[in-house]
């Protein structure tokens, strides 16, 4: 799998397709936990080799399970609401 690259700000999943592997995988093995937020339906990361904080929510509220997941950089943490740290 590929790590994130800096010129990427978000990747958007498909059901099933590579793109959510790969979400799945940078979740799960590279990023660092930080914090929730959006009531637990969002989580923030953080990347171990740049600091950037990326957020990974599911974007399609009408689908099963809030659909495929979305993997979003975000500049600040300071204006996401409901924030709890990890």
């Amino acid at each position: 799998m590929k790590n994130l690259e800096k010129h990427e700000f978000q990747i958007t999943g498909d059901v099933n397709d590579e793109v959510t592997k790969r979400i799945n995988w940078l979740t799960n093995e590279v990023l660092n936990k930080y914090a929730t937020c959006d009531a637990g339906w969002s989580t923030v990361y953080i990347d171990p080799t740049t600091g950037f904080y990326w957020k990974r929510d599911l974007p399609h509220s009408q689908l099963h399970g809030g659909g495929p997941p979305r993997l979003t950089r975000i500049d600040s943490i300071d204006n996401i609401q409901d924030l709890k740290l990890i």
